[in-house]
């Protein structure tokens, strides 16, 4: 696989022989910015493309229904998955800590925490105010929301519990933020696609954070309610008692 720098198209080449001309500004790509390409690859499946400088970075496979991406790769978690992932944390009633959703979106995740932990401290943090604004509307009122870049969002305590779908684009950098945040006492918990630490990109990560515990959702998540998606999804937790464990999360 490669791309061709032409006078204003990159050509993408797979390794099937398929060829998929898009066009694209070449003032953008020779800059060295970071452009997404949607193209078919397959029946039930798009691939993303990433080219800097003419050159394939990544490729992906998703199947967000055939929806265009997201500018800020808001996908919103299914209740499901949510659940799954707080019961294997031992999240109930009685849990009276304090719960940041990293990128919280629409407030999916806080809410779903918020509704089994009514004694806890939960709040979301959003850059999007369309989406503050949509949570605020739709979720749990005792939840409280910050309009703020996670990135550079300061907490006033150490939460007990960081918990987010991040964007894939810079999960990295939400995951080293939420560790940052909550220290050693606290925990963290990312929705990833099942292989995030295994790229040799990872190693810095996991040479400084160690091997986070995994627990698989069995049943892939639909993001949009029209088809699952096209890549295995765990989530991934960091905390005082990870020792790299693997476990698979069943639907009832």
């Amino acid at each position: 696989m490669f791309a061709e720098l032409g006078p204003a198209t990159v050509n993408i080449h797979l390794r099937r022989g398929t060829r998929v001309a898009l066009r694209q500004s070449r003032a953008s790509i020779l800059s060295g910015g970071l452009v997404d390409f949607l193209l078919p690859y397959g029946p039930l499946s798009r691939a993303v493309v990433s080219v800097v400088c003419g050159q394939v970075v990544t490729m992906s496979a998703t199947n967000r229904g055939g929806l265009s991406r997201h500018p800020f790769d808001f996908y919103e978690t299914p209740a499901y998955a949510i659940d799954l992932a707080l019961d294997a944390l031992g999240l109930g009633p009685d849990f009276t800590g304090y719960v940041v959703d990293a990128g919280s979106g629409n407030g999916h995740i806080a809410h779903r925490v918020a509704l089994r932990c009514p004694r806890a401290d939960v709040r979301g943090v959003e850059l999007q105010p369309e989406l503050i604004g949509r949570a605020k509307e739709l979720r749990v009122p005792t939840i409280a929301w910050t309009e703020s870049d996670w990135l550079s969002w300061e907490s006033d305590g150490t939460p007990d519990l960081v918990i987010g779908n991040p964007p894939y684009r810079h999960a990295e950098a939400f995951i080293r933020k939420a560790l940052a945040l909550a220290g050693k006492k606290g925990r963290v918990a990312m929705l990833l696609r099942d292989g995030f630490m295994l790229p040799k990109a990872r190693r810095a990560l996991r040479k400084e954070f160690g091997l986070p515990d995994r627990f698989g959702l069995e049943k892939r998540p639909s993001f949009n309610g029209s088809g699952t998606d096209a890549c295995d999804y765990s989530w991934h937790v960091w905390g005082p008692k990870q020792s790299g464990k693997w476990t698979v999360l069943t639907k009832p």
